[in-house]
């Protein structure tokens, strides 16, 4: 048991590298305030956890994620302008961001796997 809780938490932190990575990438040139960074580290975190325990960390799973990650860095960018401080993101954009992603989760079948909404995880579950 101890030695698959070890296992498990090596391979959730390599999942959390490199989707740390893909913000990093994603954010240039924008800076990002700290309250932004923490939001995005714990998001990163239950993702990493969350694929992990759904035996979802082949290389196909691992680039859904990116994207995924990508696009709701995407969708950050595009509420900051809104929010007025279109170069950083700030919580405010974090918040904004998955906000319209949820309501558009709640009226259609999108999800943005693995990061949310929870309920509508079992329709990307990969088929065995």
């Amino acid at each position: 048991m101890k030695n698959l809780r070890i296992a498990l938490n090596l391979a959730s932190n390599t999942l959390q590298n490199k989707l740390s990575k893909i913000v990093t990438e994603s954010v240039s040139p924008l800076s990002v305030n700290a309250q932004c960074r923490l939001a995005l580290r714990a998001l990163i975190t239950e993702a990493s956890n969350r694929m992990v325990l759904e035996e979802r960390v082949a290389d196909d799973d691992v680039a859904l994620a990116s994207a995924n990650l990508k696009r709701f860095i995407h969708e950050m960018k595009v509420e900051s302008v809104f929010l007025g401080h279109a170069e950083q993101l700030k919580y405010d954009s974090f918040r904004a961001a998955r906000e319209r992603m949820e309501r558009h989760a709640v009226v259609t079948s999108f999800t943005l796997w693995p990061f949310w909404p929870t309920a509508f995880a079992a329709g990307n579950k990969r088929p065995n």
